[in-house]
């Protein structure tokens, strides 16, 4: 066997959670950071979010963490999933542990309130690393409680550098959660944030 990948999530809400898991049934070591102590505390006790998607257990290979410098320290990737109000103040506890060069990917849907900034151009603004390659957003028609539950689903990893949204999907496809990419970061993103609208 390989060695093993390790992917930070930052971000313990339902869909950080999802995420972690379907990642983590993958063989890959996933670092879940949440901001609320007792949360992580009681995820390490109990293996499962007690508030959200409590009914499903928490696969091996998911480690919470309360430490965001722990969390991320040598991972391969890192994967943000803040609600979109929330994504400058996360990306600035991130920035004084971020290693420039690995990819982050936003997996938040939404605009910054106040300023109509997509999430990817928060992180970069924050992050240092506007228009950089490595700043990608994951984003598609997908629903945590599903993902928890082990159904099958699709979404979209996009960067302005497809090669490095390639080497994303070569670590977090699989058979449960299929991975496509794209070049097009802008409309991956204004497709996520807008979809509601349009269907209403």
């Amino acid at each position: 066997m390989g060695q093993r990948t390790g992917v930070a999530i930052v971000g313990a809400g339902a869909w950080g959670t999802a995420l972690a898991a379907v990642i983590a049934r993958l063989g890959r070591d996933v670092r879940l950071w949440g901001r609320r102590p007792e949360l992580i505390r009681r995820m390490r006790c109990d293996m499962r979010n007690p508030e959200y998607l409590s009914d499903h257990a928490l696969p091996a290979g998911i480690q919470p963490f309360t430490d965001l410098a722990e969390a991320v320290d040598g991972v391969d990737i890192i994967i943000v999933v803040p609600a979109s109000h929330g994504m400058r103040t996360t990306a600035e506890a991130l920035r004084p542990h971020y290693h420039p060069r690995t990819p982050v990917i936003s997996a938040t849907k939404g605009l910054e309130p106040h300023t109509d900034l997509r999430m990817t151009q928060v992180l970069g603004e924050v992050l240092g690393i506007v228009d950089r390659p490595e700043l990608l957003s994951l984003s598609g028609p997908n629903f945590a409680v599903e993902i928890m539950a082990g159904l099958p689903a699709g979404t979209v990893v996009a960067s302005r550098d497809e090669s490095v949204a390639r080497m994303v999907q070569e670590l977090i496809n699989g058979p449960q959660l299929r991975i496509y990419t794209s070049d097009d970061l802008v409309g991956v993103e204004l497709g996520g944030a807008l979809k509601n609208v349009y269907a209403i």
